[in-house]
């Protein structure tokens, strides 16, 4: 039963991502953190983002956070930078 209650924690922690966004957010964030910091630093401060992110947008908001072809709006940019500076590693 332990798997199954993992599997819906993964579930629940997951709601608020459209497939494929977590694992994009995750390679396009720890490749620019990684200029900055160590690769594991990096995956480390990019998780935290992605969870905070989870927490506290839609999955509309998130799409529009992650959009390639639209830039979000000046509001959701401040509130996502604002969640995700919790998160910040310091050198």
């Amino acid at each position: 039963h332990l798997s199954l209650r993992r599997q819906r924690q993964m579930c629940i922690r997951d709601r608020a991502w459209p497939a494929g966004a977590r694992a994009d957010y995750m390679k396009d964030c720890t490749a620019a953190a990684s200029q900055n910091i160590d690769a594991k630093s990096a995956e480390k401060h990019c998780a935290c983002g992605a969870d905070k992110l989870n927490e506290k947008f839609t999955t509309e908001e998130i799409k529009e956070l992650m959009s390639k072809t639209k830039q979000p709006s000046a509001d959701l940019r401040t509130r996502a930078l604002d969640a995700i500076a919790a998160c910040r590693v310091v050198k």
